[in-house]
């Protein structure tokens, strides 16, 4: 009978395709991935600027396609071969692969002397070669024995295809060393504290000794068995030829010196994140795996433990988180930087950096609106409009602005304005100036998201958005003198400061210190100086102060800087809720100054760049207060006053008359109707104050 075919007449042809796709599957099993033995990124350790741990930042192994949500975070450093001493070149290979050179990937012979020792004993011994562990650290042993014997072909592949130096340097990056470290590098720091090339032989020793069984020995938990098989290396040197017996000798007899532990530091963390973002960015230079910068740990601490320890009473009043940050204003560094007072999970915001959110700033702009005023040739003298009137606002809209105690005070002095945060003065500094100036200004302040068409000169009561990192800068350009420089997240190494954007010049950056210097003209708005809520501080130089409160009770904000440092504070709801009418000046203010009088104090330790000298072109001239010109017979309210010397009064005041009564143009007619003082009288022919320049 016949027999009828399986596959009919086709099975020579299925047989070849399956052997082929057999042959295939073998071949993409073996196929070295090139992709694989990149080099992956390193951990950073960021260090403050005395070079005291912050964190070190382990990232997850993600070897032979593991998910990095699942893999383990270690710590790893690449480290090129020629920058490895020689020591722990010589350790590793006597203690897994003394035959290195020799074999072509797989040694053969070490390979049958174990299958005969484990035949003929049932003892296991080790043939596996420095590459064929990289092949088993890179691809792992997903498929278990099969695995184990696809090892050989790709061992084989590698080293034909990239060499023996090519082959070490991967594996000497690549092995474990214990406590979360791979690579030599990585693992020099981790117990020695230096890099792999400072090695001395019996460290090189320690290190070649864990590979094998980072666990079992761990040097910090069985320092004993880590000894042992550290000893155990240095004599199969001996044993090689490769070092003599004094060498040897010295080794053994060095006692274990190891660093206190792996790294668990975890200081300052919105301000590590920021700071790791950028080295990955390439924006802060990376030396050996280390992130040097500008903030002092001391002072983190203490202003941290200051804030959180005295922010409750602002929680009763919807200040759910604040943050805090201190600038050395002469080079721009950092040197305290609390992203949330209340950190951690389990508060609003605790997990946010809140210095870089963004929220409307009040007040804060005012002292900038000035600088530009001063800029523009006026004066603190300069007498401005403090009137309510109808403003344009955005596309063509009108709206009906008022003080924060709904007061209008007539004509006053840019000092006063200021000194107070008077918001209808402001208006009518910025309808001086006009739009584009005051926006031309405040982007070259640093300030970012301006729209003169939907903003228009509401802007300078705080109608945009900010974060506390610009309202940084921007102070720090008044403080240094009118030059603007970045913020700097690592340390400023050079005796000069740096030069800086020309903003303003040094006068009109001076004199707005000095207003805001000026107790007795915040007084004049707040009715007190700080003094009663933060108790005595023995201040070392002027201190300048400026508070904003966002409309609706949203923000509160504090800036308060001297001659080396700038302090801004911020404090509300994360989420824009509406506090419980807590303002600036008490919410924010006492702890500005705070952290200011706490930075004074560590000013020696800080080595921060020295400050500049007052300008020698400003001068002190007596005036008339309600003119702004020089004294004139019938003034009776006469004050000092700073100038630089393109303001300085040319004239003398005439403006008051037998009586003293300062005589007011028609346009002040209204204001004085709603508000009839002795002082004051309108008079058809009166010019109350100096044409603008």
């Amino acid at each position: 009978m016949r027999r009828t075919r399986l596959f009919g007449g086709k099975a020579p042809f299925l047989i070849a395709a399956l052997t082929l796709a057999a042959l295939l599957g073998v071949f993409w099993l073996i196929r070295v991935d090139e992709a694989r033995f990149g080099i992956p990124p390193d951990s950073l350790s960021v260090v403050d600027r005395k070079g005291r741990l912050l964190r070190h930042e382990r990232l997850p192994d993600v070897n032979w396609g593991r998910d990095p949500r699942q893999a383990e975070r270690v710590s790893r450093r690449w480290v090129f071969l020629e920058k490895v001493h020689r020591n722990f070149i010589d350790a590793i290979l006597a203690a897994e692969d003394a035959r290195f050179m020799e074999h072509g990937g797989v040694d053969f012979l070490a390979m049958g002397r174990a299958l005969f020792w484990d035949w003929l004993w049932g003892r296991t011994t080790g043939a596996s070669t420095l590459t064929q562990q990289l092949i088993k650290v890179v691809y792992g042993r997903p498929y278990g024995v099969v695995s184990k014997v696809l090892e050989i072909p790709r061992a084989l592949e590698v080293e034909r295809l990239y060499g023996k130096r090519w082959v070490l340097e991967q594996c000497i990056n690549r092995l474990p060393f214990g406590n979360g470290t791979v690579g030599v590098e990585s693992a020099s720091w981790l117990y020695f504290g230096h890099s792999a090339k400072h090695l001395s032989l019996a460290e090189a020793a320690l290190l070649a000794a864990l590979p094998k069984a980072p666990s079992r020995l761990n040097p910090y938990r069985h320092p004993a068995l880590a000894l042992a098989r550290r000893n155990w290396i240095l004599s199969r040197l001996r044993e090689l030829g490769w070092r003599d017996a004094s060498e040897i000798k010295s080794a053994i007899e060095e006692p274990l010196r190891l660093q206190p532990g792996p790294p668990r530091a975890f200081y300052a963390p919105r301000f590590v994140d920021l700071v790791l973002r950028m080295a990955r960015e390439g924006q802060i230079p990376v030396e050996e795996g280390i992130v040097r910068t500008s903030l002092d740990l001391e002072l983190q601490k203490e202003a941290e433990a200051l804030l959180e320890g005295s922010f409750s009473p602002l929680e009763r009043r919807g200040a759910r988180n604040g943050g805090a940050i201190i600038v050395a204003h002469q080079s721009g560094e950092v040197l305290a930087y609390v992203g949330a007072i209340r950190s951690g999970p389990a508060f609003e915001g605790g997990s946010l950096d809140l210095l870089v959110a963004r929220k409307q700033p009040g007040s804060t702009l005012k002292p900038l609106l000035y600088a530009l005023f001063f800029e523009a040739g006026h004066s603190p003298a300069t007498i401005v409009d403090d009137i309510r009137k109808a403003w344009p606002g955005p596309q063509g809209s009108r709206y009906l602005p008022s003080n924060y105690d709904r007061k209008e005070r007539g004509p006053v002095s840019a000092r006063f304005a200021l000194g107070a945060s008077l918001n209808l003065a402001a208006l009518d500094v910025a309808s001086r100036l006009g739009s584009d100036r005051v926006y031309r200004g405040l982007r070259a302040f640093g300030l970012r998201g301006l729209d003169p068409l939907r903003q228009g000169l509401g802007v300078v009561l705080g109608g945009i958005e900010v974060s506390p990192l610009e309202l940084a800068e921007a102070y720090a350009t008044i403080a240094r003198g009118g030059t603007r420089v970045p913020l700097r997240f690592a340390p400023w190494n050079s005796p000069e400061p740096p030069e800086g954007v020309f903003v303003i010049s040094p006068d009109s950056a001076w004199l707005v210190r000095d207003v805001l210097a000026d107790p007795q003209a915040r007084t004049y708005g707040f009715g007190t100086d700080l003094s009663e809520a933060i108790g005595h501080i023995d201040w070392q130089n002027p201190v300048a102060l400026k508070t904003g409160t966002s409309s609706g009770w949203r923000d509160a904000w504090a800036v308060a800087f001297d001659d080396d440092f700038v302090v801004v504070v911020w404090a509300g709801d994360p989420y824009g809720r509406p506090m419980l009418r807590l303002s600036g000046f008490e919410g924010a203010a006492p702890f500005a100054l705070r952290l200011l009088a706490l930075a004074q104090t560590k000013r020696a330790k800080l080595d921060v760049l020295p400050s500049k000298p007052p300008p020698a072109s400003i001068v002190r001239l007596p005036i008339c207060r309600d003119t702004g010109l020089l004294p004139g017979p019938r003034c009776q309210r006469v004050v000092l006053e700073a100038f630089s010397q393109k303001a300085i009064p040319q004239k003398r005041c005439d403006g008051h008359d037998q009586d003293g009564a300062l005589l007011l143009d028609e346009r002040y007619r209204a204001w004085l109707e709603r508000h009839p003082s002795s002082h004051f009288r309108i008079k058809p022919f009166a010019v109350t104050s100096p044409t603008p320049p």
